[in-house]
């Protein structure tokens, strides 16, 4: 059932995900290029993290799979902020892993 509500959800919503989809990468890129290469791995975090709090927050919600999605965005949340401190490859690690989960 949890899932029927999430997907009524997206169908009523679709143009206005749209908008905030586009938004989102739009500034994205506009901050990759006003910053450039020096903030890029600060940026990659920040949206990583973005990113990933969506996914406790829609665990929660719903009442469903809580412990497992709050347990990964933790964990990749983790990873984006190892990656700014100690080496940019675990930004790229969480990300990737955002994208396989």
């Amino acid at each position: 059932m949890p899932m029927l509500r999430g997907i009524a959800f997206f169908n009523r919503h679709q143009r206005l995900l749209m908008v905030l989809s586009a938004a989102y990468v739009g500034f994205l890129i506009l901050l990759h290029i006003q910053y450039g290469a020096m903030h890029v791995w600060l940026i990659a975090c920040v949206f990583s993290i973005i990113m990933n709090i969506t996914y406790a927050f829609e665990a929660y919600a719903q009442k469903a799979y809580g412990k497992l999605e709050t347990s990964v965005a933790c964990v990749l949340i983790a990873l984006s902020l190892m990656g700014v401190l100690i080496n940019p490859v675990f930004v790229i690690i969480a990300i990737f892993g955002h994208g396989t989960f």
